[in-house]
């Protein structure tokens, strides 16, 4: 047998023995729907997307309504305005000097403006 029968042949075992088992995973999966299945009568759809329901509030719970989504706006603008990243761009690190790793050409230098080697 050449070598390109043998390729050919062993490819066609592989995808073979591939989607058999696909399809014995398949015949199990619906065999144990069956056995296990619920009432026959389908679910209640979830409704899509989020769904806001209107809850009467006090005029207290209302401050405090107000005061906790003031406060996740304040801490949600300061998370955006962080340096975020920053030490993605600050280069390499003292480890790798330390482990003794080379920089290689074209990486940023460290943080200090040195390039380690």
């Amino acid at each position: 047998m050449d070598l390109l029968t043998q390729g050919l042949v062993l490819s066609l075992t592989g995808i073979t023995v591939t989607f058999s088992s696909l399809g014995l995973f398949i015949l199990i999966i619906v065999g144990l729907q069956r056995i296990f299945g619920g009432t026959g009568q389908p679910q209640a759809a979830a409704p899509a997307g989020n769904t806001v329901t209107s809850v009467p509030l006090s005029a207290e719970e209302a401050k405090v309504a107000a005061i906790a989504v003031a406060l996740e706006l304040a801490r949600s603008r300061q998370q955006l305005a962080s340096a975020l990243g920053a030490s993605l761009e600050a280069g390499r690190g003292a480890w790798w000097h330390q482990a003794g790793i080379p920089t290689p050409p074209g990486v940023r230098p460290g943080p200090n403006g040195s390039q380690y080697q």
